[in-house]
């Protein structure tokens, strides 16, 4: 006896059935991680930790002595490069921490702190709340010496701002440092 009637097959249902299910929530879930730290820290690049912006000016105390350097100067490139390396590789953050009176006068008169100053704001990418600003600070040996790392800083106006990034390391500014130091 012959049947005009279809028999059904079931699809083939597995795993690659769930996949989408799986896929689009997680790159909803990436877009929208993504998307609220890049509102709040005002960085849509705040994954790439790279920086290679350059100063007009860089102010170095050392314990004492100000050193001051411009482009052309020997040791700016040296210090430049340092100083970009350094910052690109930041590991935390330090909400409440600005370099203020005293603590500032101590960087100043006897502490080790490098000052950029750069012809307009610039953005080091973080995932903390670190907007743009003209001026870098980094406070390597000084008031801050109990967090256990150099600290950087961002100021405008005359100001420095709350909030400092942790250096994973300042290796490279203190030899270029020593450079400078000693060629004067």
């Amino acid at each position: 006896m012959t049947s005009n009637h279809a028999h059904y097959r079931p699809g083939r249902r597995g795993f690659a059935h769930i996949l989408p299910g799986l896929i689009i929530p997680a790159i909803v879930m990436i877009a929208a991680i993504y998307f609220v730290v890049a509102l709040t820290n005002r960085d849509p690049q705040w994954f790439n930790q790279a920086f290679d912006e350059r100063p007009t000016h860089i102010r170095i105390y050392h314990y004492g002595d100000v050193f001051e350097l411009e482009d052309g100067q020997p040791g700016f490139e040296e210090m430049v490069a340092a100083v970009n390396s350094e910052i690109s590789q930041h590991k935390g953050y330090y909400e409440s921490l600005a370099p203020t009176g005293s603590t500032l006068a101590h960087y100043v008169d006897k502490g080790f702190a490098i000052e950029l100053v750069y012809a307009r704001p610039v953005q080091v990418h973080t995932r903390n709340f670190f907007p743009a600003a003209p001026n870098l600070m980094i406070a390597i040996d000084g008031s801050y010496n109990y967090v256990k790392f150099a600290l950087l800083f961002r100021g405008q106006n005359e100001k420095w701002l709350p909030g400092g990034l942790a250096l994973a390391s300042v290796d490279r500014i203190r030899a270029a440092t020593d450079a400078i130091i000693n060629s004067n």
